[in-house]
C-alpha cells in the first residue's frame, strides 16, 4: 500500500467496530510500568 490517506478513508467508510472484553480480561490487565 502506498496511498496511506486513500487506504485510511476506505478504512474509515467500512463503519465501526466494537470490541467487547469480559470482566475477567479487564481485572487480569496489567499495564507495562513507565
Amino acid at each position: 500500500m502506498t496511498n496511506w490517506a486513500d487506504y485510511n478513508e476506505a478504512l474509515r467508510q467500512r463503519g465501526s467496530l466494537t470490541v467487547w472484553f469480559t470482566d475477567e480480561s479487564i481485572a487480569a490487565w496489567k499495564a507495562a510500568p513507565r
